[in-house]
């Protein structure tokens, strides 16, 4: 029998892209495009325990790159007040609203698939000036459209992005 799902993303807590506080599923993906997001019985044709992991929508790089470090460095106290749906939601939903992204952003059936699964505990950068594409730790896996692009701290090879234009997914 073929699976619905070409990937389940298990137990994680997830944090959909609207500031909404997270909460335990799975994501379900099939192509490039996410269609299940809740409890999922059946089994994928790749599977990710994150269990103790967060689940969030791919970060949408249009602004300061400042936000990504309340989440690397909780010390940083005018950036602290922020709750962690919060930090992902400036970081996801917010933008891609203001751009009129479609189906980007967001964690729910019909969204593309652009995902990434890190430890809030762990997460912090390691990049230098001497080596600014050092992987960050804390991140398990990231995809995009659909297609995991880096796995346990290492690239896969794969490329599936592609640059977006306001209005236009």
């Amino acid at each position: 029998m073929v699976s619905t799902y070409d990937l389940v993303v298990r137990g994680g807590t997830v944090y959909d892209g609207t500031g909404a506080p997270g909460v335990r599923a799975d994501v379900g993906v099939h192509g490039d495009r996410i269609t299940g997001v809740g409890t999922i019985a059946e089994r994928g044709g790749a599977e990710l325990d994150a269990t103790g992991l967060a689940v969030s929508p791919g970060f949408i790089d249009v602004h300061s790159h400042d936000d990504l470090a309340v989440l690397c460095d909780p010390q940083m106290a005018f950036k602290v007040l922020l709750e962690l749906a919060t930090a992902i939601h400036r970081m996801t939903g917010m933008p891609a609203a203001k751009f009129r992204l479609a189906d980007r952003g967001v964690i729910m059936a019909g969204a593309f698939a652009d995902l990434v699964v890190f430890d809030p505990a762990r997460i912090r950068d390691t990049a230098t000036y001497d080596d600014p594409r050092r992987f960050p730790d804390g991140i398990r896996a990231v995809y995009v459209n659909g297609r995991a692009v880096a796995r346990d701290g290492a690239h896969t090879g794969a490329r599936p992005g592609r640059a977006l234009r306001r209005g236009r997914s």
